[in-house]
């Protein structure tokens, strides 16, 4: 193995592991969301039946460039299978921001907090670029799979796709929401040092 294909596994074991802290972060976020809530003083939001739209879509485009990329080893795999999620998590990220910072107003220490929730989100998707940039280089991506198309481009269609998804969705699921919808993020970002990051000044 090449150390660009050596760096490219590396890169796609990040960007999993970097889409599971976050994925982990919402699932345990309930658990401290009212104390964050009143530290901050604006509600977290409430899991909505759109928001299984987005979770079925991007299992179902992982699991679609998981079958495009599947003859082409596990470590491929690995980099094409995410890339439709990671690109819809920055995208649907992006917009949850501006939402946020609206929703929050002008807080003391609120800009950086908000912009700190933003690039942990967009961790998956640097870690997606490195490893197709890495595996690019190695030839790994090199082989045509579909409708004479190098697994390359397919990937970063996927990625791309996902970006657009993921602003579409995140429009349409901040449109009247009361609450934070970067809860996850936040939670991981704020910690026990909320109250201190939000105190009205």
């Amino acid at each position: 193995m090449s150390v660009a294909e050596v760096g490219g596994l590396l890169a796609s074991l990040g960007m999993l592991a970097a889409s599971g802290l976050i994925s982990a972060a919402y699932l345990m976020q309930g658990l401290a969301s009212s104390a964050i809530s009143r530290a901050i003083r604006a509600p977290m939001a409430e899991r909505r039946p759109l928001d299984r739209v987005y979770t079925l879509t991007w299992i179902l485009a992982a699991a679609v460039a998981a079958w495009i990329s599947r003859k082409s080893g596990i470590f491929t795999v690995l980099a094409v299978a995410p890339a439709f999620k990671s690109g819809a998590d920055l995208g649907s990220r992006a917009v949850y921001s501006v939402h946020d910072l609206t929703l929050l107003g002008q807080a003391r220490g609120l800009r950086s907090a908000v912009s700190r929730a933003l690039a942990l989100a967009s961790l998956p998707s640097l870690f997606f670029l490195l490893s197709w940039w890495l595996l690019r280089q190695a030839a790994s991506l090199a082989v045509k799979v579909v409708l004479g198309l190098r697994l390359d481009l397919v990937a970063l269609t996927f990625w791309l796709l996902g970006v657009a998804f993921g602003l579409a969705f995140g429009a349409a699921r901040s449109r009247g929401e009361s609450g934070l919808l970067l809860r996850g993020e936040l939670a991981l970002v704020l910690g026990s040092k909320a109250r201190e990051a939000f105190s009205p000044g």
